[in-house]
């Protein structure tokens, strides 16, 4: 797995990581790598049960819904 760094923004809905910065073992010419060669998954989990958190995808919504995508 490649280190890699996360730059993320607070907003009122909490935190948003908006980039991603992988570190190559060698540098890649600028052009050869587009947004469709990556794909990004994240499930946030809770640590003592493994269980998927659940949350609203509104400030204050009624749904909720699990927090993976």
């Amino acid at each position: 797995m490649l280190k890699y760094k996360t730059y993320t923004v607070v907003t009122d809905n909490g935190p948003y990581v908006t980039k991603l910065i992988l570190e190559t073992p060698y540098e890649i010419a600028n052009g050869l790598v587009h947004k469709s060669t990556f794909s990004v998954y994240v499930e946030r989990r809770n640590p003592s049960t493994g269980e998927v958190f659940l949350g609203a995808r509104e400030w204050l919504g009624e749904k909720i819904y699990p927090s993976k995508g």
